[in-house]
C-alpha cells in the first residue's frame, strides 16, 4: 500500500512520489539564491523537524530556507551541480536538506 504524506499546511499527498513532484516543481521554479515562499517554508521546516526527530538527527536552527546550487563532491573529482533546498542557520551558513529523504521517513 502506498504511503501518504501530510504537510503542516493541510496539503495531503496520496503517495511519496506525488509529494516529491510537488517539491521538485517548487525547487525548479525557484531561482538559485532565493528564499522559498512563507507557506512552503513552513511545510519544509516542519518536514525537517519531523525528519530530525524520527532519525535522531540533531536539528539545527532555521533562519531561512532557500533554493541554491549544491556543488558538493559526489565521488573523487566529480562534482554535480544540482539545485537543492538549503536550511540557513542563524550564522548565515547554508546546509543542504534532502526533501526526498525526509518524505520517505515521515510518510505514513
Amino acid at each position: 500500500m502506498a504511503k501518504s504524506v501530510f504537510l503542516k499546511s493541510g496539503l495531503h499527498f496520496g503517495t511519496i512520489n506525488q509529494a516529491k513532484q510537488y517539491f521538485r516543481d517548487i525547487r525548479e521554479n525557484t531561482a538559485p539564491g532565493s528564499s522559498v515562499s512563507e507557506s512552503v517554508r513552513n511545510d519544509i521546516i516542519d518536514l525537517y523537524n519531523r525528519y530530525c526527530s524520527a532519525t535522531n538527527w540533531p536539528a539545527g536552527s532555521v533562519a531561512d530556507l532557500v533554493v541554491d546550487w549544491d556543488n558538493r563532491e559526489r565521488s573523487p573529482g566529480i562534482h554535480a551541480q544540482t539545485k537543492a533546498f538549503h536550511r540557513v542557520d542563524e550564522g548565515g551558513e547554508k546546509h543542504v536538506f534532502s526533501i526526498d529523504k525526509a518524505l520517505r521517513v515521515v510518510a505514513t
